[in-house]
């Protein structure tokens, strides 16, 4: 079985976007819950 170049970028740019994806998600939980315990 061979990995060709195109394979291995896509399964890296499919992590980090998946890292980021989760980074981003917590990022807007907590901004949510500030802006819900302000009212």
């Amino acid at each position: 079985m061979t990995i060709d170049n195109e394979t291995v970028v896509l399964v890296v740019t499919a992590i980090i976007a998946w890292e980021v994806g989760k980074l981003v998600g917590r990022l807007f939980g907590k901004l949510v819950l500030m802006h819900y315990r302000r009212r």
